[in-house]
């Protein structure tokens, strides 16, 4: 049973060119930075220490990871703001929307959490479930776009 079209001011807000290019470029840099720790930890555990190369390249791309932090949790809030809560509202992707704030979110507070989690058993937690919500946001977002490009066509075709 399809829901009566809402009205114009009701509807998701749809993101300006800056905030999603500027946004899509913060995420872009975060997946990039974090895959790329990701493999060189992964290879160089596996190399002999002597053969190892220097580490500057894993703490620089490590670096620009956490320095992303603050400004992938301002994203998240002026998202939350303008773009959920009229969302959810609407009725329309509810199922990827909850997806992307779960998977978001979580990457926020499991790399929070790696900042300050002193265990070494802990540490191991965090860090698997970061990388497994890393891998999961793309499919999220891909999904969520999607869900939202048929939630806005079916807008246009219930209001002619």
């Amino acid at each position: 049973m399809p829901y009566p079209p809402l009205p114009a001011t009701h509807r998701p807000a749809r993101l300006s060119g800056w905030v999603l290019a500027g946004g899509l470029v913060l995420l872009l840099l975060s997946l990039i930075s974090g895959a790329v720790v990701w493999w060189e930890q992964t290879v160089q555990s596996r190399l002999d220490p002597l053969d190892a190369p220097a580490s500057f390249s894993v703490r620089g791309w490590l670096v620009l990871h956490g320095w992303l932090n603050p400004f992938l949790c301002v994203l998240f809030g002026y998202l939350c703001v303008q773009h959920v809560h009229p969302g959810w509202e609407s009725r329309a992707s509810r199922l990827s929307g909850a997806a992307m704030l779960i998977v978001f979110g979580g990457l926020i507070l499991t790399g929070a959490g790696l900042y300050y989690v002193g265990s070494e058993g802990g540490r191991t937690v965090l860090v698997w479930a970061h990388r497994l919500l890393g891998v999961l946001w793309p499919l999220a977002l891909a999904g969520h776009g999607w869900q939202g490009i048929r939630a806005a066509k079916r807008t246009v075709n219930l209001n002619p």
